[in-house]
């Protein structure tokens, strides 16, 4: 089975900040290699996250240029998610 990233950024690209119509675009309007390179972990990881919470629990819209890549907020708390390259 294989993972269908086009459909997951159209389901959480306001989650990540992102305004490119397409995941391809979200990708090639980045400039830094290693973003390149971790978006698709990023997109994976807010789809996982976004299928697999509850009532208790949702994403938050991303904006500006520095923050987390992906931020939940459950029970009134806030967690913020990093992905990084090994």
């Amino acid at each position: 089975m294989s993972f269908d990233y086009e459909l997951a950024y159209q389901q959480v690209r306001k989650y990540l900040g992102k305004h490119q119509d397409s995941f391809t675009q979200a990708i090639d309007v980045e400039n830094d290699i290693n973003k390149q390179k971790s978006f698709p972990s990023e997109v994976f990881l807010a789809a996982a996250l976004q299928k697999s919470i509850g009532k208790e629990a949702l994403l938050i819209e991303q904006t500006g240029e520095n923050h987390p890549d992906v931020v939940m907020k459950m029970n009134g708390v806030r967690f913020n998610f990093e992905v990084t390259l090994m």
